[in-house]
């Protein structure tokens, strides 16, 4: 599913990883790469992602709705 939405290029999907033995390949091919995949070892840490998540969606408002594709 997650490829389908990908190559409709509509939508972009941005990843979270929590944890210490996350699979960053995995989390990077659902998304759209790396600037797409944002990890927290622990969940106290997501406040962190919180605010790069945020621009990602309001650069997003300002570009017809493009962000996190794959190239």
């Amino acid at each position: 599913m997650a490829q389908l939405i990908i190559e409709s290029k509509k939508y972009g999907l941005i990843t979270v990883g929590v944890g210490e033995n996350i699979d960053h390949d995995k989390l990077n091919t659902i998304s759209g790469g790396s600037p797409c995949t944002f990890l927290a070892k622990t969940a106290a840490e997501l406040n962190d992602v919180i605010k790069p998540i945020q621009r990602h969606i309001m650069f997003a408002d300002a570009h017809n709705g493009n962000y996190c594709h794959k190239k």
